[in-house]
């Protein structure tokens, strides 16, 4: 196959090609880079959340984009979501709904878009079902009965055809970390997607594709192949498809993108890392590691550890006075009780941060490096 793909240019006049005042900005960090308005300096990076963005040429095609997906869930709305999301014991301070909501950023992430045409021939086993009557013979209550017994199975059949399509629209990662990105947030409808217009930004950071057209072909191929022997199934009208195959040339592709709206926001936790936080635009589902404090762990476990000391003297010293006063001896077992408790209860903050935040790891989703197909 001979793609026509655009040459990808060197650029930093995004304005007159996207209709908004962006220019390219990259990351010092993850290397990551985005279009974003050059008058918004000190714009955290919406993929580590590291560092700051800092002006940059980048490698960009020539043309806008063709569609996208509007945000249907209000920024507003992320509050009460954020209350609940922050409900995590022994927090870091600096993890609160109203820092998170201060500091909610709209961005778009994009998705290669190819049309192309479908020419070749493929074959396959067709598999169609047919029943088969028999009956079985009882014996039970002193008769005999006869029950008439209906088994399904497969007759296959080879089958083959050509194909000649063209088809639209087919999506294909444009970022690496799509797969674990779209596990973690969730799909889009991207049956909602719009015309792209210059207003549609409205001054948003938009993530620069780093998976190329050349280097997302193959995925595009497969995904191209899934949706042929699709229609090929059903051309075919079988019950069941086996050991399909198709030798196809794919020819006139044209390559586009489409943009998916998503928040983001961050938060630092104890050791004044950024932690970053990712809300689905349409879902308004929120993704992130929701940490707990370790220091805050150890604070409370060493408090802990004081109270139960200073209940186990108390303990010591009642039982001491029981010679004068007998009645000591009550307040003695009582203060050992609540001595052991609080030694007991000192374990649990300790533990707590540590084993809750090795859960926790496996939702920073975006600054993976695996991509996969994604559905049509």
């Amino acid at each position: 196959m001979s793609q026509e793909i655009k040459e990808i240019e060197i650029t930093q006049d995004v304005q007159s090609i996207w209709g908004q005042p962006l220019t390219p900005h990259g990351c010092k960090n993850c290397g990551q880079v985005h279009l974003a308005a050059a008058e918004r300096p000190n714009q955290i990076c919406p993929n580590c959340g590291s560092r700051n963005l800092e002006i940059q040429p980048a490698m960009l095609r020539p043309e806008p984009p063709e569609l996208c997906i509007p945000f249907s869930q209000k920024a507003a709305n992320a509050k009460q979501n954020f209350s609940e999301f922050c409900k995590v014991w022994l927090s870091p301070d600096d993890f609160t709904a109203d820092n998170l909501q201060a500091r909610l950023t709209k961005v778009f992430l994009p998705m290669w878009l190819v049309d192309c045409t479908v020419e070749g021939h493929w074959q396959a086993g067709a598999g169609f079902n047919y029943q088969i009557k028999s009956s079985q013979e009882s014996y039970h209550s002193g008769d005999w009965h006869t029950k008439e017994i209906i088994k399904t199975r497969i007759r296959w059949e080879p089958r083959a055809g050509t194909i000649n399509r063209n088809y639209n629209n087919v999506s294909v990662p444009a970022f690496t970390g799509y797969t674990k990105f779209i596990s973690k947030v969730g799909k889009f409808r991207l049956d909602q997607a719009i015309r792209y217009q210059r207003d549609t930004l409205a001054d948003s950071p938009v993530r620069v594709p780093d998976l190329s057209p050349e280097n997302a072909w193959p995925i595009a191929r497969d995904n191209l192949n899934k949706i042929a022997r699709h229609d090929c199934e059903e051309a075919v009208g079988a019950d069941h498809i086996r050991e399909f195959k198709i030798h196809a040339d794919y020819t006139k592709p044209n390559w586009t993108q489409l943009l998916l709206p998503i928040y983001f926001t961050w938060y630092k936790d104890e050791d004044e890392t950024t932690i970053p936080v990712y809300i689905h635009g349409q879902t308004g589902k929120i993704v992130g590691p929701r940490l707990s404090s370790q220091r805050k762990g150890w604070k409370w476990a060493g408090i802990s550890v004081l109270i139960a000391v200073g209940l186990l003297l108390l303990s010591l010293l009642s039982f001491a006075g029981t010679a004068l006063l007998p009645f000591l001896s009550i307040l003695g077992v009582l203060f050992g009780i609540f001595a052991f408790l609080a030694g007991l209860f000192a374990v649990f903050p300790a533990v707590y941060p540590w084993q809750w935040n090795r859960r926790q790891q496996n939702e920073i989703a975006v600054k993976t490096s695996n991509t996969h197909n994604p559905t049509r």
